[in-house]
């Protein structure tokens, strides 16, 4: 019985030690975390940026990412510094048919993807007036079309201030485009990490281009199969994100994503998910 004090001792001594932060040395780039988010900032992901987005880009950002975020239960990671640096990497298609997020810090992996349903409904335009359909088109049109915004929209917003106003815009995109999809679920899994497993996949990244390019670095002649990367790394001094492609432009930052997602059991997953689909999709068309 005296033996059990130092045991637990022990026991207690061992686990934190092994909760211990791992120290780690990042390089120049990324932002700080803003001082002053605004109220209404909780719901803006990649904050820090804000001031530095375009207004279309701003828009975009303000509508999608709380669709998106919410729909996995994940919180907002620009905001401020968070209790340990935390990686997260998002890969989806376009409109939300597949999804998944890998979030890494140094003890796990923990992995979120789609189980069931898109990660967006529809909801077309039948809800808007008819004024409100012909600005939505105009909008969209601004969006997709910078020749056409360029040559066309500083005339029309003269004309139509209300079109300048981001709220307006939102409002628009809320009650006319997409939104979550209640039938949209996920599943969880998780995978441990240790110590030299995590550093190597932190010097991995580090030694990537990540840190020292832009936002959203253009890309040419990537792979066309309709998906995409998110990465963003909330560490304990900075914050940082860039979306991309398969970039040729960026092959070790390309190379480290796909290595954390064989690493994290998502390449799999994501075969079941399209095999499953493929599988749905020849039924609906025997039955027909």
């Amino acid at each position: 019985m005296r033996y059990f004090p130092l045991v637990g001792a022990l026991l207690i001594l061992l686990a934190c030690r092994s909760k211990e932060r791992i120290e780690i040395s990042f390089p120049n780039g990324g932002v700080n975390y803003s001082s002053d988010v605004e109220t209404l900032g909780e719901n803006f992901y990649q904050y820090p940026f804000k001031d530095s987005l375009s207004y279309w880009d701003s828009v975009t950002e303000a509508y999608w990412g709380p669709i998106f975020f919410s729909s996995f239960e994940e919180s907002n990671l620009s905001l401020h510094s968070p209790a340990e640096n935390t990686f997260r990497l998002i890969y989806e298609t376009s409109l939300g048919h597949y999804a998944s997020i890998i979030i890494l810090t140094q003890d796990q992996v923990v992995v979120k993807a789609i189980r069931s349903g898109f990660l967006y409904e529809h909801l077309g335009d039948s809800l808007l007036t008819e004024t409100e359909r012909w600005h939505f088109e105009l909008l969209n049109l601004g969006m997709i079309k910078p020749s056409y915004r360029d040559k066309y929209f500083d005339s029309l917003t003269n004309a139509m201030p209300t079109l300048r106003n981001p709220a307006y815009h939102l409002y628009l995109f809320r009650k006319g485009w997409y939104r979550k999809n209640k039938e949209f679920t996920y599943k969880t899994w998780r995978k441990r990490l240790s110590r030299e497993k995590y550093l190597y996949f932190v010097n991995k990244l580090n030694a990537s281009e990540f840190w020292n390019v832009g936002r959203s670095p253009l890309c040419t002649n990537g792979d066309m199969d309709g998906f995409g990367f998110l990465l963003e790394a909330a560490t304990l001094k900075k914050y940082q994100t860039v979306g991309f492609t398969s970039c040729p432009e960026l092959p070790l930052l390309n190379q480290f994503c796909r290595e954390l997602m064989r690493f994290s059991g998502l390449v799999d997953a994501k075969k079941e998910w399209i095999d499953k689909l493929s599988s749905e999709t020849k039924r609906k068309q025997e039955a027909n």
